[in-house]
């Protein structure tokens, strides 16, 4: 049986899309709901600039994105991937920290899957390179990006993807659904 590459984004996808709002609840005194935002710019979420977000995950709490845990199935459906294909965790997560991801990788339990952090949302590029046929995202334009490059895309349902829509996503709900939907597509 051929090898799939799979891509796999690391917030909101392994992670709850939410998970650290909270954290930016307090430091910018709101109180927006895990389920309310309808937007993936947290500069918009919270009426502020690009570089006071940045400042926060980088200055204020940069440690809050490796508090996070797995959602549930996850690691397993991720584990079992990897025994048959070719599996990337695929972040635009920034390359300064890769070493503190790959970290907290490592204690969840999914230090054998290569990590490439690449500081942008475009995956598309990097995934046509690596022959990736199947990605698993949530972040509204990083699906489209990717699925008009012709991969197959499983989107994690989040309030702010709920209008993303295209021929090569398919919306899931859960790690459970991925799964059933990465067996139908061959790669489990």
């Amino acid at each position: 049986m051929e090898k799939l590459g799979i891509g796999i984004d690391i917030d909101g996808t392994l992670t709850h899309p939410s998970y650290f709002i909270p954290h930016l609840n307090a430091y910018f005194r709101q109180e927006i709901r895990t389920d309310e935002p309808h937007v993936y710019d947290y500069a918009q979420l919270y009426n502020t600039t690009p570089e006071e977000i940045r400042h926060y995950f980088t200055h204020v709490n940069s440690n809050v994105m490796f508090e996070s845990d797995l959602l549930d199935y996850a690691k397993d459906t991720v584990l079992d991937l990897a025994e048959k294909n070719n599996v990337y965790i695929i972040t635009a997560r920034d390359m300064g920290l890769y070493d503190k991801t790959r970290k907290w990788l490592d204690r969840k339990g999914l230090g054998s899957i290569e990590l490439l952090c690449l500081g942008t949302p475009d995956k598309s590029p990097v995934a046509k390179e690596l022959g990736v046929r199947y990605f698993l995202e949530d972040h509204p334009t990083a699906s489209v990006q990717i699925a008009d490059s012709g991969i197959k895309v499983c989107l994690m349902d989040a309030p702010y993807n709920k209008d993303t829509v295209h021929k090569n996503i398919e919306r899931v709900y859960n790690w459970s659904q991925a799964r059933d939907s990465l067996i139908r597509n061959g790669a489990l």
